[in-house]
Order: structure tokens, then C-alpha cells, then sequence
């Protein structure tokens, strides 16, 4: 006795070990997928984008060289009276030097490109979260694939149970002579396809487990059991879709695009410092190469481009009113799923109240014929037909439940949701 319940407290322990919920399942695929790490590279990418836009406020050292030729030149004539001549001035240029530039004021063409990254930034993000939410969907489906085909099979495995059972009953009236071989091989072809059936739904089963192993990065088999989960379906219909949050993103990056446009020809100031040697020309006077420096402030504002900017504008406020437009679209195609979903659960809880009613009606036919069968009234395959119905209505009633489940999940993940 002692050690039989350590072998059952053994096997209890083990198939709690194997049974896997689609809590687990989505966590590990959320901590294991590939795109998961794109979430850092992204915010990496934003941080190396920031700093680029920041390094224009930084000075900038060129190295400029120059030669040049003049058609003429300034010349000096001091008159006949003295003894001197005024030097002419060389009509040739050559300079070499360094020059350091800084960008004092960009009239807030930098901060708008700096919006613009983390709108971009903000894109990325959620087309990784979208992605990642569609293989969470693809994965609560294939989830409940399994939890549907391990139903069928016990289904069908009851049927083929009663199909034996009266199988024997048949072979025993045939060896009586009440019933023909006829009768007694309509029931083995029977027994045959549903072996075939059987066979079906364990290599559907089978792939569609393979396939969850694959999704969820975790090693599943035949033995693994499934936990149907506890659904929590609130009537919020809210959709918090990372592919609505994403256009609304690139929407907004074009609207801050539509806005840059218009500064980009604004005023900007640099200051500036060149430093060289050679002949620049400062000295007119000057033939020999020299040291130079020059300081100063830049000024530049393109007051005239033909209205560039101005369609460069344009083209972005028009992109961000297709993005809203496609958002609207998604919108309504997200309603009509929601609206589909709703009315197929509807239809499928109307389906388990009638199927409840059933097992309920069933319990009470297996209940009398339990007092006919002790009774002596009918056989023991009778009374077995019966139970097995009533087992069947059972697990019919809990593949309709499943469905639910499985619909309400649906519905969530449409949302927006997860668990």
C-alpha cells in the first residue's frame, strides 16, 4: 500500500511537471524570440541618432586649400618725381589653411529632426511589438489546435469503443444465427475508418505541436499535457493594436516633417575662424607666401527656392493624412472582426446551453437504464451504449467550451490584449 502511493504520488508529480499552460508558452516565447531583440537595437539606433543630430552643434575643422588666378590686379603709379616704384601685386592665389566652423543658430531645424527621430524611434518600437503581438496570436491559436485535436481524439476513441462493444454483440448473435456476417463487417468497416480518423488527428496533433514547440522555443511532445486557460473577457472594446500606435507615430513624423520644411530655409548663423599660409590676396602689396588668420560670423537665409520647401511641406502633410486614412481603414477591418468574433460566440454559447441540456438529459437516461440494467431488463451492452453517450455529450460539451475559450482569446489578442 505504501509503496503504490508513492507511485501515484510520483505520477502526479510528473504530469504536473509536463502539463503546459499558454501563460508559459507566451512568456517563453516573449522572453526567447528573436525580435525581442530588436527592441534594444532600436533604442540603440535612437541614442546613435540623437547624438548625430546633437554633433551639429559641435565645430567642424577643414582643412581648405585654394589656387587661383586674376585676370588683374590693382597697380600704383607714384609719379616720375621719385626714385621708387610701387610693387605690382602677383596675379596668382595659392593658400593653404585650417578652418573651424560652428553652428551658432538653425532657427530650430535640429530640435524638429530630433522629434522626428523619436518618432521614428517610436515607429520601430511598435512594428517590433506588432510583430512580436501576431506570433502571440499565432501561437494562442495553435495552442488551442491542440486542446481541440486531443478532444476529438478522445471523442472519437469513445466511439470506437462503443462501435466494439457492439461488435461483440453482433459476432455473438451471428454465432447464434440471428445476424449475418453482413452485419458483423458493416461494423468492422466502421471500426476501420474511424482507426483511420484516429490516425488523422494524431498527425494533425502532431504537427500542430511541432509547430508550437517552434513558436514558444520549447520542447513539446505526444505526452504533454495542456491546461485549457481561465479567460477574463471584459467588455472593454478599446483596441490597444501596437500597428494603430505605429501609424499614429508615422502620422505624427510627418507632421513634424511638413513643419521642417518651411525652416529649413529660415536664417542660420556659423561662426568661423581660418588660419593658413600663403598668398590669400588680404595683402595686395604682398608677393611672398605668409601666415593668415580671418574670424567672423556667417549669415545665411534662402529667402527664394521656387517654392521647394514649400511642396516638400505639402508632401508630407498629405502622407500623414494617408496614414490617418489607413488607420480608419484598419479601424473598421479590426470593428468587423471584433463584430464576427462577437456573433460566433453568441451562437456558440447558445450551442452549449443545448448541449448542457443534453448531458443533463443523458444523466437521467443513464440513471434509468442503471435501475433497468440491476433489474435484469437490459444487457450489459445496452447499458454501456448509454454510458458511452453520455460520456461523448460530456466531451462534446467541453469542445464547445473550448471553442469559446479559444474565440474569447481571439477576441482578446484582436483587442490589442494578452495575457
Amino acid at each position: 500500500m505504501r509503496q503504490a502511493l508513492v507511485i501515484l504520488i510520483a505520477l502526479f508529480w510528473a504530469g504536473g511537471i509536463a502539463a503546459l499552460s499558454l501563460e508559459e508558452c507566451l512568456t517563453n516565447l516573449r522572453q526567447t524570440t528573436p525580435l525581442q531583440e530588436n527592441q534594444a537595437r532600436v533604442l540603440e539606433q535612437r541614442d546613435y541618432q540623437d547624438k548625430l543630430l546633437q554633433a551639429a552643434y559641435y565645430p567642424s575643422l577643414n582643412l581648405n586649400a585654394e589656387l587661383g588666378y586674376n585676370s588683374e590686379v590693382t597697380k600704383m603709379d607714384l609719379g616720375s618725381g621719385l626714385p621708387i616704384s610701387a610693387p605690382e601685386p602677383d596675379k596668382d592665389r595659392e593658400s593653404l589653411g585650417l578652418e573651424l566652423r560652428q553652428l551658432l543658430w538653425d532657427s530650430g531645424t535640429n530640435s524638429l529632426m530630433k522629434e522626428i527621430n523619436t518618432f521614428q524611434s517610436q515607429a520601430k518600437t511598435f512594428d517590433v511589438n506588432a510583430a512580436i503581438h501576431l506570433r502571440e496570436m499565432e501561437t494562442v491559436a495553435v495552442y488551442y489546435q491542440v486542446l481541440s485535436y486531443t478532444e476529438s481524439l478522445a471523442i472519437v476513441k469513445l466511439q470506437k469503443d462503443t462501435l466494439r462493444s457492439r461488435l461483440a454483440q453482433i459476432e455473438a448473435a451471428y454465432r447464434m444465427g440471428v445476424r449475418e456476417i453482413s452485419d458483423v463487417q458493416l461494423v468492422q468497416h466502421d471500426i476501420l475508418s474511424i482507426d483511420d480518423k484516429i490516425y488523422t488527428i494524431q498527425m494533425a496533433k502532431q504537427a500542430a505541436l511541432d509547430k508550437l514547440g517552434r513558436l514558444c522555443n520549447m520542447s513539446i511532445d505526444q505526452d504533454t499535457s495542456f491546461t485549457k486557460p481561465l479567460m477574463d473577457v471584459s467588455a472593454d472594446n478599446n483596441f490597444t493594436r501596437a500597428e494603430l500606435s505605429k501609424l499614429d507615430a508615422l502620422a505624427e513624423l510627418q507632421r513634424v516633417s511638413a513643419r521642417l520644411a518651411t525652416r529649413k530655409n529660415l536664417p542660420q548663423i556659423f561662426a568661423r575662424a581660418t588660419a593658413g599660409y600663403g598668398k590669400p590676396g588680404y595683402d595686395m602689396f604682398s608677393t611672398q607666401w605668409h601666415d593668415y588668420y580671418s574670424v567672423g560670423l556667417s549669415f545665411s537665409w534662402k529667402i527664394w527656392d521656387f517654392g521647394q520647401r514649400k511642396q516638400e511641406s505639402s508632401i508630407a502633410r498629405t502622407e500623414a493624412d494617408i496614414i490617418e486614412a489607413n488607420k480608419a481603414n484598419l479601424l473598421i477591418s479590426l470593428q468587423n472582426e471584433i463584430s464576427a468574433l462577437d456573433a460566433e460566440m453568441q451562437e456558440l454559447e447558445n450551442s452549449i446551453l443545448n448541449r448542457q441540456q443534453k448531458v443533463e438529459l443523458l444523466m437521467e437516461i443513464v440513471k434509468a437504464y442503471s435501475n433497468k440494467y440491476d433489474s435484469g431488463i437490459i444487457t450489459t451492452t445496452e447499458l454501456l451504449t448509454q454510458s458511452n453517450n453520455l460520456l461523448s455529450a460530456k466531451l462534446d460539451l467541453q469542445s464547445g467550451q473550448t471553442k469559446l475559450s479559444a474565440l474569447e482569446a481571439k477576441r482578446l489578442f484582436v483587442l490589442g490584449g494578452k495575457f
